[in-house]
This record gives structure tokens, C-alpha cells and sequence, in this order.
């Protein structure tokens, strides 16, 4: 049976709540694990399934707690099931934490406005993958590190399949200094730029974001803005993948991310209310 760690949920606005998990590493396969949320007032339930049973997936975004209740306690559970065996093991309950108060949530929907109304941009967020199943091409489980640095079942990250599944966003993107690099014969050029982005999606180093016009970057460093503890917005340092970069063997159709329908758990893509 997976390990899950990590069970947190977080409140997003006054009228959504992110639910996200992880698991330790494992040599099993998690395609093998069907996963379910649940919600409810109290630690103790009774429990409401917010999900049908899905696969991989480890972030849900309820856009339906009740409104004119914030602060209200809301807990979550996480029903893990292996689709051979029908074994059963339920985690949590998780109790929304790090609560912004009414002015960081006004701010947090300040951001969400200009970014998709003006100045943002829509791309595509594809987290890399820090938990799950091993690599079983490269992954050294004595030193727990990366033996290849092109290895096309894992695209760097350690983890099967690389990345999860993609997160639409929405991000201010800077101009692109033109420089180059020349070390000895060889002369590359460099593509790093800074981008802006609201509280949702959470990014990290690694993760890789894809723009409309499939131009893809990786991300170097993640600052963000707090008001008592609470994330206001993220600011990120990007550097372009070059061809021949790992990163462009990642299959991406652009056309299939276009057309990205919401899942029937509400999961994976931020669906703005202005």
C-alpha cells in the first residue's frame, strides 16, 4: 500500500480550497492506486466524497464550499484503493491551514483579474514529479539520485513519466534578454527572464511551463509575496529549454491543451469567477 505524505489543504479565496498530497518513493507502480477525496465540518465526519476514484493525480481544487462561510472549518480525507487487490486505506483528515485573512484574499483576487484579464498570459504548468514510482533506468536507491541526465522515461526527475498531468495558469511574462555565452568554441545563447503569477497554481524548481507556441521553459528559482504566511503571489526566475534538451522530449500537444476539459473531480485547472 502507498505511503501518503504531505495531506494539506489550503484556502485559495473565499471560494476555493486546494487539496494536495504526496506519497513516498515506492517501487510499486501508482497507476495501480485509484485515489478519492472526501470532505466534512468535522475531524470525525460524516464524510461527504467530493471525487469519483481517479488515477496519478494529487491535487484537487474544491470550487464549492459553501459561501459566506469563511472560516468556517472544513476537513478532508484521502481514500487510497489498489485496483487489484481492493485493499483500502484512508488519511487525514487534513484541516485547512495557513487561512489568509479578507485583505490577502482581496489581493490574491486583484492578481487573478489583471493576470487574466490584461497582462497575463495562458500557459500550461507541468510539475516534476518528486515522489511516486522510481525510475527504474536511472534511479540509484543507495545514493537516491539521478545516474543519467537524458533519460527518456523520467526526463531528468527521478520519478516515472517525469511530470503530472498539466495545471492551466495564467502568468506575466518579461521580455527575453538576448545574450550570449561563449565558452571556448562554443557560443550558446541564454534564454532567463523573470514571470509573474497568483497564489495558484504552486510552483517549483524543475517544474516546466509551456506557452501556446510550445516554447518551454524550465523553472530556476520561486520567490513569493506573504501576508501572515499566506501567499499573495509568485514571482519566478525561467530559463528557456533549449533543443536538445531533455525538457523538449516531453510529448506535449498544444492543440490537446487548448481543449483541456475540466476534469469531473474539478481537479488540475483553475477555472477563474470574476
Amino acid at each position: 500500500m502507498l505511503e501518503i505524505v504531505d495531506f494539506r489543504a489550503r484556502t485559495l479565496n473565499l471560494s476555493s480550497i486546494q487539496v494536495s498530497w504526496a506519497i513516498a518513493p515506492t517501487p510499486e507502480d501508482v497507476l495501480d492506486y485509484r485515489f478519492q477525496v472526501l470532505r466534512a465540518e468535522g475531524p470525525e465526519g460524516p464524510w461527504q466524497e467530493m471525487t469519483g476514484p481517479f488515477v496519478d493525480r494529487y491535487l484537487f481544487l474544491d470550487n464549492f464550499p459553501e459561501p459566506f462561510n469563511f472560516g468556517r472549518p472544513l476537513h478532508y480525507r484521502l481514500r487510497v484503493q489498489h485496483a487489484v487487490t481492493l485493499a483500502v486505506k484512508e488519511f487525514g483528515p487534513a484541516l485547512v491551514d495557513e487561512e489568509p485573512d479578507l485583505i490577502a484574499l482581496e489581493v490574491r483576487r486583484h492578481w487573478d483579474v489583471t493576470l487574466y484579464e490584461l497582462n497575463g498570459r495562458r500557459c500550461w504548468l507541468f510539475p516534476a514529479r518528486t515522489f511516486g514510482t522510481t525510475c527504474k533506468a536511472c534511479y540509484d536507491k543507495i545514493t537516491q539520485r539521478v545516474t543519467a541526465s537524458r533519460c527518456e522515461q523520467c526526463y531528468g526527475t527521478g520519478y516515472a513519466r517525469g511530470f503530472h498531468h498539466p495545471v492551466e495558469m495564467w502568468m506575466k511574462v518579461d521580455p527575453t534578454p538576448k545574450l550570449n555565452n561563449a565558452t571556448g568554441a562554443v557560443v550558446s545563447q541564454l534564454g532567463a527572464t523573470r514571470a509573474y503569477l497568483g497564489a495558484f497554481p504552486r510552483v517549483k524548481q524543475k517544474d516546466l511551463i509551456v506557452e501556446p507556441n510550445n516554447r518551454r521553459w524550465r523553472v530556476a528559482s520561486v520567490e513569493s509575496t506573504e501576508r501572515l504566511r499566506a501567499i499573495l503571489h509568485q514571482a519566478i526566475t525561467l530559463v528557456e529549454c533549449a533543443p536538445g534538451d531533455i525538457e523538449m522530449d516531453v510529448p506535449v500537444v498544444v492543440s490537446d491543451l487548448e481543449t483541456l476539459a475540466l476534469a469531473a473531480e474539478r481537479n488540475y485547472k483553475y477555472r477563474l469567477t470574476v
